[in-house]
């Protein structure tokens, strides 16, 4: 026959009590550091915070904020534009243009793109040989670089056939505000 086994869950043995109470000490211990741990950061963040705000207070006297007006700044890169026009190596460029002249050339117009940093220089001539004569004059000027002839056209209307044209060349570096 089978014998009768005795099993009692909630037994009356303190072994364990002692265990789980020492576990639980422990584990309280360990949440009372941690809570102080916490409180004292906080409080350090709160005067840390309380500080910053005194100092932006003390530099918003100091130095006070400025907002600019959308048209002063309109303004402004205007008088940059202004200024950059009046700084450019303007002498330079005429001095280059001036000194691959010929009096078979006409210049009818000198436009400079100073974002670009290059100039167009359109003109008049009575055959194309002296158009690719003065686009060599013009690449053998040190201020001038990347020359190229950008279009021409012979005008058939006219009994002397003349050839306008129109050359390209870069001649300052380009240079940005605001």
């Amino acid at each position: 026959m089978m014998q009768r086994f005795d099993l009692n869950f909630a037994s009356s043995r303190s072994e364990g009590h002692w265990l789980g109470m020492f576990l639980l000490a422990i584990a309280a211990l360990a949440t009372a550091k941690l809570v102080d741990i916490y409180v004292t950061t906080k409080g350090e963040i709160g005067h840390l915070e309380t500080r910053i705000a005194q100092f932006e207070r003390r530099a918003s006297g100091i130095v006070p904020r400025v907002e600019i007006a959308e048209a002063t700044v309109k303004e402004i890169r205007h008088a940059n534009e202004v200024i950059d026009q009046i700084a450019l190596p303007w002498d330079r460029l005429f001095k280059a243009v001036d000194a691959a002249a010929s009096n078979k050339v006409a210049l009818l117009g000198i436009t400079p793109d100073q974002k670009s940093g290059t100039v167009e220089v359109k003109g008049e001539c009575a055959d194309l040989a002296t158009v690719f004569d003065y686009v060599k004059r013009l690449e053998q000027q040190t201020s001038l670089g990347r020359v190229y002839l950008l279009n021409h056209q012979v005008n058939a209307q006219d009994p002397q056939r003349p050839v306008r044209f129109t050359v390209t060349a870069s001649w300052m570096q380009t240079t940005s505000r605001l």
